[in-house]
This record gives structure tokens, C-alpha cells and sequence, in this order.
């Protein structure tokens, strides 16, 4: 027994929650001396007082009505309070449950309570912190997209289709809509086909120089550029300009080709009629 009390008074003198004993009626019976350093009190200065007397009537209210419901209900609660200690807000969370003696019947309500105010404090700067990570994001996110459809107007504007190759699995990896544009078809269309692949389109007669280029820059490691026809499905030849450049793949091994390709029909056939004019003087 003697043992029993040394463990309680240990308890009540050393626990880093605030305990506190009170009877059926509100009175304090016995208070942890955390409890009693938090409200700047002797321990013994609180028993027989109540919470209303110690605390404003408002944080008074909350933790006697929470009393009074474990007494009624002989059911345990728990709650989160805003106080004010000491000029000092404070985030505690208050459990209570019943004390019964042996016969089983109530005799008081014990409260233990945890100050989680850092803890509410550190949440609440988690949510600010990521909140503004997520404007932050939501910002870039608008600036990338923007910049993106600006490349896109360049693109359209330029006549200059872009594209990612991979030489080794001979298939487009990304390609922008204007690369499909010049090519007379849609995105769609491209990422339709098996092969991923736009070198059918290539003229007969030029193929052999295209792929010569390609395999020079594969072979040396080097930028290539090369000028050619395309045939379009819907039988329109097109002159193209395509300069391309070897680069590391997502494993950093010179596998991929990234290049641009630029309808030059236009120029082409400009150069030519001056070609010809000058022949013809």
C-alpha cells in the first residue's frame, strides 16, 4: 500500500501531463505539481477549490460541463481548449474519465491534460508552408504553361515543327503539333501509327541522302542538317529543313535525336524562280 502511494505521489509530482483529482461536485482533490507550475500555484493552494475559481469563466465553463457529463454518463471525453495561461494562449487537450470506488460507484472525475500547443503551432506552419508551396506551384505551373504556349505560337508562326527521336528504337519519343502540321497530319494521327514514325512521307528520290545524314551524326556523334522533300498523304510536296543534334535519353546514354524541322517550300521555291530568272538573263 505504502508502495502504491509512493508510485501516485511520483506520479502527481513528476508526470510532464497536468492530472487533477476532483470530486463529484467540481472540487479539486488533487493536482499534479505540472498542473500547479503551469497556473504559477502551490499544490496545495488548490484543494477544495473548483475550475471556476482558478480560471475565466468562459475556459471554466468548458472543462465543468465536460465534468459534469463524465458524471452523468460515466463516459470518458475528450476535448481540445484554447486558454489563455499566464498571458499566453495555449492549444491543451483535456481527457477526463470516471473514478469509481469499489462498490463501482462514481466519486470524482479525473482530468489529464497535454499541452499540444507546439504541436498545433508546428501544424499550423506545415499548412502555411504548403500552402504557399502550393501557390507557388500553381504560379509556375501558369508562367511554364504560358511560356509553353508561346513556344507553340512561335512554332506555328515559324513554320518550325520540334521532336525527340530515339534512334535505337527508330520511333518518334514526343513531338509538338507543328511537327504534325507540316507533316500533313494530325497529332493524332502520328500517335495512332504503330511505328510512331513520319519517314514514309520522306520523297523516294531524297531518302537516301536523309538517311545518310542521320547515320553520320549517329556515327561521329555530331549535330546533322539536312534539306529535303516530303510527300504529304493528301499529295502535296513539301520542302523541309531538318537540324537535329545527338543528346542523352532518361538513362543519359546518346541514344536520342532532338531536332526541329522547318517547312521551307516557300523559300524554296522563291530561290528557285531567282535560280532561274538569272539562267534565263
Amino acid at each position: 500500500m505504502k508502495d502504491q502511494e509512493a508510485w501516485l505521489r511520483a506520479i502527481f509530482e513528476h508526470a510532464p501531463m497536468e492530472i487533477v483529482l476532483k470530486d463529484t461536485e467540481g472540487r479539486i482533490m488533487a493536482i499534479s505539481g505540472t498542473a500547479a507550475h503551469k497556473l504559477g500555484i502551490d499544490p496545495t493552494d488548490f484543494i477544495g477549490r473548483t475550475t471556476a475559481d482558478l480560471l475565466p469563466a468562459e475556459i471554466a465553463d468548458v472543462y465543468m460541463t465536460a465534468d459534469r457529463a463524465v458524471v452523468e454518463t460515466g463516459e470518458p471525453s475528450q476535448q481540445e481548449v484554447i486558454e489563455e495561461i499566464n498571458g499566453s494562449l495555449r492549444c491543451s487537450l483535456s481527457s477526463k474519465f470516471p473514478v469509481r470506488n469499489d462498490d463501482g460507484v462514481i466519486t470524482g472525475v479525473c482530468s489529464v491534460t497535454n499541452d499540444i500547443t507546439e504541436l498545433r503551432d508546428s501544424e499550423r506552419a506545415l499548412r502555411e508552408a504548403h500552402d504557399s508551396l502550393e501557390q507557388q506551384i500553381d504560379e509556375r505551373t501558369r508562367e511554364l504553361l504560358a511560356r509553353e504556349q508561346d513556344l507553340v505560337d512561335a512554332q506555328k508562326i515559324g513554320h518550325i515543327g520540334s521532336y525527340v527521336f530515339d534512334h535505337v528504337a527508330n520511333r518518334l519519343v514526343s513531338f509538338s503539333e507543328e511537327y504534325a502540321h507540316i507533316h500533313g497530319l494530325s497529332v493524332d494521327e502520328i500517335a495512332a501509327s504503330d511505328g510512331l514514325n513520319v519517314d514514309h512521307l520522306t520523297h523516294p528520290d531524297d531518302w537516301d541522302r536523309v538517311e545518310a545524314a542521320y547515320n553520320r551524326s549517329w556515327k561521329n556523334q555530331e549535330p546533322f542538317e539536312v534539306a529535303y522533300r516530303i510527300i504529304r498523304p493528301d499529295g502535296a510536296v513539301r520542302h523541309i529543313l531538318e537540324i537535329g543534334d545527338l543528346v542523352g535519353d532518361v538513362e543519359g546514354s546518346p541514344n536520342w535525336l532532338k531536332g526541329i524541322v522547318q517547312d521551307i517550300t516557300d523559300r524554296s521555291v522563291l530561290e528557285r524562280a531567282k535560280t532561274e530568272f538569272v539562267s534565263t538573263v
